[in-house]
């Protein structure tokens, strides 16, 4: 093998894994993750979402978003390309609590942070919860 082969070797062995993506639309939220399977949740059919946070940082994913129905989950890295639009449109759910995002964003330990409970069975539909 020759230095350069050796060379594209050792940099294609370092190469980080791709990012996860999120899509987020007037219906569901849809995790696609890097082995290419996904996860979803309908927002008619949201019962619960959570942020998770690990100690796994700065090496590992450290952040989910945790969604939940009663037939269905889905848990977003933080780190996920779309994630920013994830939190613009879960802060439009009635109740939302913006206050234990924050108190999420300053943990570096294993804990679990309630953001949103359904309070009735149309509470996460787009056409109740949009502003």
């Amino acid at each position: 093998m020759t230095l350069r082969e050796r060379w594209q070797t050792f940099v294609t062995r370092r190469q980080p894994p791709p990012r996860e993506t999120v899509r987020v639309d007037g219906d569901e939220v849809v995790r696609s993750m890097r082995d290419g399977r996904t996860e979803s949740v309908r927002w008619g059919a949201l019962r619960s979402v959570d942020v998770v946070t690990t100690s796994d940082g700065p090496f590992g994913d450290d952040w989910f978003w945790i969604l939940r129905s009663d037939a269905a989950g889905c848990a977003v890295p933080g780190t996920a390309i779309g994630a920013d639009g994830l939190l613009e449109r879960l802060q439009a759910l009635p109740g939302f609590d913006n206050e234990a995002v924050l108190r999420a964003a300053g943990c570096t330990d294993d804990a679990t942070f309630p953001c949103w409970r359904s309070t009735s069975l149309d509470a996460a539909d787009p056409s109740t919860s949009r502003p």
